[in-house]
Parts: C-alpha cells; sequence; structure tokens
C-alpha cells in the first residue's frame, strides 16, 4: 500500500521555482532601488511573477518567504537582480535556439512529440548575479531634531 501524504522530494524543488524567485527579488531590488516602501515593493514582487506568467503562483505571503529565504540577516550572499530586458532580431537568436534546443530535448525526454519551433523574434531576459545582501534605508524614518 502506497504511503499517505505528500512525497518525499530531499529538498529538491522544480526549475521554475528559482526562476519565480530570481524574477521575484530582481521586482524587489528595482522597487527598493526607487525608493518604495517594503510593503509596496512586496506587491511590485508578485505583479513582476504574474507578468512573466499568470499561471505561476505567488502571493503577498510567498514573497516573504522569498525574502526571508534569501535576504536574511544569517546570509552572506544572496541573489541580486540585474535587471530585465528585452531582445529583438539577433541578439535574441541565441536565446531562442537554445529555447528550441530546451524544448525538444524535453518532449525528447518524457516521450512526447515534438513542439514546433518558435518564429518568435523578441525575448524577455531577466538576468542575475550573486553578491553581497543589500541592506536599503528606511524611507518612512523621521529626522530627529536637536533640542536648542
Amino acid at each position: 500500500m502506497k504511503k499517505r501524504g505528500r512525497p518525499k522530494t530531499n529538498g529538491v524543488r522544480p526549475g521554475w521555482v528559482l526562476q519565480r524567485e530570481t524574477i521575484a527579488l530582481n521586482s524587489y531590488d528595482e522597487a527598493r532601488r526607487a525608493g518604495e516602501k517594503h510593503e509596496a515593493s512586496l506587491g511590485l514582487m508578485v505583479e513582476a511573477v504574474h507578468s512573466w506568467n499568470a499561471q505561476m503562483p505567488m502571493s503577498i505571503t510567498e514573497a516573504k518567504r522569498v525574502l526571508a529565504q534569501w535576504r536574511s540577516e544569517e546570509r552572506t550572499s544572496t541573489i541580486l537582480g540585474m535587471g530585465e530586458k528585452i531582445l529583438e532580431g539577433q541578439t535574441a537568436q541565441p536565446y531562442l535556439q537554445r529555447l528550441n534546443e530546451l524544448q525538444e530535448q524535453y518532449a525528447e525526454l518524457k516521450g512526447m512529440p515534438r513542439p514546433p519551433r518558435s518564429t518568435s523574434t523578441t525575448v524577455r531576459v531577466c538576468s542575475f548575479g550573486i553578491g553581497p545582501v543589500p541592506r536599503y534605508k528606511r524611507t518612512n524614518r523621521k529626522e530627529i531634531r536637536e533640542a536648542d
């Protein structure tokens, strides 16, 4: 008889989770650099993930979990968003070619029919790097006045 409950993954998560976290952290960093408060930046994280893929699950609570994992006080390095770009024409070709290859390999691995090759000429790219955890200034702090 099969065991009850969720199957054990031993900490392994699907690749789309890392993609979601990268997109979310990138949008959080952009919002904080622009002077947004923490709560507003959380909402922008959710919007950014949904703009990439509307079916990708993301909520304010999940955004807080992502920040707790990647931006905690104990961490010395983290994923840093380097911004989003939309590439067109010849600059997008290497990305589109690799994407088509990956889709074909996946279909072959799963025994599915080969998907049609993409005829798109644009690709949206979100780049990231590894670096020290950013510390943002408080945007709502009141200035303390010296007593005369």
